[in-house]
């Protein structure tokens, strides 16, 4: 059976904090751009869902940025930030400055989460 579990940025007096992560399977919505995991108020825009796949490291969660190496061949690493695609009802892994765009079963076994677009969209351009 699926694990529906989720995770946000805890707020401290209306502001993200910004090391406080929630994981919960518990979600309740609130006002004014918050939402509470855990019965914690979090910031909305942080707000990610377990995809039910690990990494090598750690679980994946909507909003994380995976690294992997692209072919065999190459051993190019390549990173992306793992999406929801409501419409195709697919996880998907994507990097709009590399136009690249893959599914997240083909590389969850062999990425590792290296940070979130959350606190690290800068990894991205690296």
């Amino acid at each position: 059976m699926k694990e529906f579990l989720f995770k946000a940025k805890a707020m401290f007096n209306g502001i993200p904090n910004s090391s406080k992560w929630i994981e919960s399977h518990n979600v309740k919505g609130g006002f004014s751009g918050s939402i509470f995991v855990g019965g914690v108020q979090c910031y909305f825009k942080s707000f990610g869902m377990y995809t039910g796949l690990p990494a090598i490291n750690e679980k994946i969660f909507e909003g994380d940025i995976l690294e992997w190496l692209s072919t065999e061949e190459l051993k190019t690493k390549v990173r992306g930030v793992v999406k929801y695609e409501i419409y195709k009802k697919i996880w998907q892994v994507k990097n709009d400055d590399l136009n690249i765009c893959v599914r997240l079963c083909d590389v969850y076994n062999h990425s590792i989460v290296i940070g979130n677009c959350f606190d690290n969209s800068e990894l991205l351009e690296e």
